[in-house]
């Protein structure tokens, strides 16, 4: 048994139908390495608002789903505002923004203002928050033994998948 556990082998996708494949978000926390840039980091780098080499992490104080990111529709909402979404239909207009007075406001500090460079929300009374802070790029320390939880799964669970095989086999057989 301790041969067939070495010759097999255990990967995950490279391909996704929706989303991300599991090996692009999984790799930096089972090896180690730094972040890749998400879909609206390479965006705003594409606009001009992002130099290579940044990356931006949710700001203290904001709220986030459970993946310890802002939601999907904010960041949509912030490319929108920011004139950065891929779909030029979806960006904001000063027409379209004077038809909904409640949406929020952001707009991107740049290096050499009074503000640390990312992503600002302006309220309507004038007070400015930060939602995205830029820093450089972060490289996840190694979080998910992947290896080791893989092979603990196939210590336990080939000898009863293999009596179960030959059951069924031997059933089939007769």
């Amino acid at each position: 048994m301790g041969e067939a556990i070495a010759n097999a082998s255990l990967m995950w996708r490279e391909f996704a139908g929706k989303g991300n494949a599991a090996g692009k978000y999984l790799r930096p926390i089972i090896f180690g390495q730094p972040r890749r840039a998400k879909g609206f980091e390479v965006a705003l780098r594409r606009k001009g608002f992002l130099a290579r080499g940044d990356y931006l992490v949710p700001a203290p104080g904001q709220r986030l789903n459970k993946y310890g990111n802002l939601t999907a529709a904010r960041y949509r909402q912030i490319l929108s505002t920011l004139g950065a979404s891929s779909d030029a239909t979806q960006n904001q207009t000063a027409r379209s923004a004077s038809r909904n007075p409640r949406r929020k406001a952001y707009f991107y500090a740049r290096k050499g203002s009074n503000l640390h460079p990312g992503v600002y929300e302006r309220a309507r009374s004038g007070a400015i928050k930060p939602v995205l802070i830029e820093v450089k790029q972060p490289v996840y320390q190694r979080r998910y033994d992947f290896f080791g939880i893989s092979e603990a799964f196939v210590r336990r669970q080939l000898p009863i998948s293999l009596r179960q095989a030959m059951n069924r086999a031997m059933r089939t057989a007769r």
